[in-house]
């Protein structure tokens, strides 16, 4: 884990700029207080393969599908970008017994994955570090595999954070993107700048054009698992459960925060039923 050379991070700190228009409610306490209260231990999308799948559960099957798809192998280093609070991370250390470096842009997103991987005694094998993928301060070549979970969908240059996956990417290694893909023909333009502002990015992709980014960069696309049938589901439940706990939510999060984001999610369940909104894993692998 500690032979990876890093490139001067100076205080390894962001700055507003790194995180975009609207994603400052991800160093926020009262969003993550919600985010966790609502999510749960992963601020990821799951598949409910059965009606009595549980949320839990979906975000869990959701886990192994990726791992599927990069295929780990024991004492591999692996690299994930916007790692949220590192639950996927720790998942593939504990599984596969692969090091991993969990990057993110959000010290309260860090701080919480940090104490989670002391508290599990995973800190040999999964390191927490603060990284920007539009410029990551890692050697070419570095992993063996990369993953993203529901990330580039904010970046502000989608083109640049995939040319720096192929480029820490050994050849042969394999990159897994779990995306939120948006067919803008089926919005009209405040609902296409509403996506824009939530997301803090001024590109909305639809799948054809992750792919197309993937393969410009010299990626050879493996495959596309379209998932998009999950995604109305996923938000539907995620409304259900701040409805349920709403008078409890409010006590310790102000109700704008709460308000704000039910709505939004409330408008992403009907936008995915409309198959505006949709969800794509799609799996690449860098040339040998």
């Amino acid at each position: 884990m500690n032979n990876i050379d890093l490139k001067q991070l100076g205080s390894a700190t962001p700055n507003s700029s790194c995180l975009g228009k609207g994603l400052e409610r991800y160093d926020m306490d009262d969003t993550n207080r919600l985010y966790y209260s609502v999510w749960g231990d992963s601020i990821h999308f799951g598949m409910k393969l059965t009606d009595d799948c549980t949320f839990d559960e979906a975000i869990m099957h959701t886990k192994r599908h990726i791992a599927e798809a990069l295929q780990p192998l024991p004492g591999q280093h692996l690299l994930e970008v916007a790692s949220g609070v590192g639950e996927t991370a720790r998942f593939f250390a504990r599984e596969f017994g692969c090091a991993v470096t969990a990057t993110n842009i959000s010290d309260q997103h860090l701080a919480e994955s940090t104490r989670r991987t002391k508290s599990q005694n995973l800190d040999s094998l999964v390191s927490n570090v603060w990284a920007d993928f539009h410029d990551l301060p890692f050697n070419d070549g570095a992993f063996h595999g990369y993953w993203v979970q529901e990330g580039i969908v904010h970046a502000h240059d989608k083109r640049r954070v995939i040319s720096e996956a192929y480029r820490v990417l050994c050849p042969g290694g394999r990159i897994v993107v779990s995306e939120q893909t948006t067919e803008t023909r089926l919005l009209n333009d405040a609902e296409t700048k509403r996506l824009a502002d939530r997301h803090g990015s001024p590109d909305l992709l639809n799948a054809d054009g992750f792919i197309q980014l993937m393969i410009e960069q010299g990626f050879n696309m493996v495959r596309d698992d379209n998932l998009s049938l999950y995604l109305a589901p996923l938000f539907e439940a995620i409304v259900q459960r701040i409805e349920d706990r709403y008078a409890d939510l409010i006590k310790g999060i102000p109700a704008h925060i709460v308000d704000w984001n039910l709505d939004n999610w409330r408008f992403g369940a009907s936008k995915a039923r409309d198959g505006a909104l949709g969800w794509h894993i799609l799996v690449a692998e860098r040339p040998d």
